[in-house]
């Protein structure tokens, strides 16, 4: 694999640093020296429901040639996280080849910081906050859910995940979008291959705005996709 600027380990200071500006904490990373996935809260916090507090952050991921930055709510009642990219749009930078200028280098630093503030901002926050309010009161029946997951939603699943997903939903009786949100992030939480937690979160978040990521999933075991019916 082709050596990338700006450096995993350098990516990963950039942002703490930006983040200690903010007063922002990184809070969980996976970092392998080829990839990184992170996330970090900032001082911001709203009620979904009485006694339900919503942290906000953001979530940076490296992989191959891509920096992924978007917005990153933690929901304190049950440690699960969801990314939401459809408050404000991930912001994707391209890294450049090891051979690159330093003044190119220095380019991707500076739109990974501005990135990083965009998505942090409060008003971010206050969106994201109240797309989980209207989904809290937003109902959804359990076929309504199976037929999200397993039909438009197929190829973003991993085989098996779908019905555990389901499962959670119906378990927890709470019927709304924020409760099917929560069950994916639920599944989310519980994997241990950091591509495939990002891309459930990624879907939480577009669950909870019913707006449902295209991308498939790559890489490691997010291959094992639902075969067509």
């Amino acid at each position: 694999m082709a050596r990338l600027l700006p450096a995993t380990h350098d990516i990963l200071a950039t942002v703490t640093e930006e983040l200690t500006v903010l007063g922002g904490t990184v809070s969980d990373t996976v970092h392998d020296g080829q990839r990184l996935f992170l996330r970090a809260l900032l001082p911001q916090a709203d009620e979904v429901r009485p006694k339900d507090v919503v942290e906000g952050g953001i979530a940076v991921k490296a992989a191959g040639e891509k920096i992924e930055v978007c917005p990153y709510l933690f929901r304190q009642v049950c440690r699960n996280g969801a990314l939401m990219p459809q408050v404000i749009e991930t912001r994707h930078i391209r890294r450049v080849d090891f051979a690159a200028p330093l003044d190119a280098v220095e380019a991707v630093d500076g739109q990974l910081r501005e990135a990083v503030r965009a998505c942090s901002a409060a008003e971010v926050f206050a969106d994201a906050a109240q797309q989980l309010r209207q989904a809290a009161i937003t109902g959804l029946g359990g076929d309504v859910a199976r037929l999200l997951l397993f039909s438009s939603l197929r190829r973003l699943i991993l085989h098996g995940l779908g019905e555990q997903i389901v499962q959670r939903f119906l378990q927890a009786e709470d019927r709304s979008v924020f409760g099917l949100m929560n069950a994916v992030t639920s599944v989310a939480r519980d994997q241990d291959d950091p591509e495939v937690r990002w891309r459930l979160e990624e879907l939480g978040g577009g669950v909870a705005a019913m707006n449902f990521p295209g991308a498939g999933i790559g890489g490691s075991a997010a291959e094992l996709v639902f075969s067509e019916a």
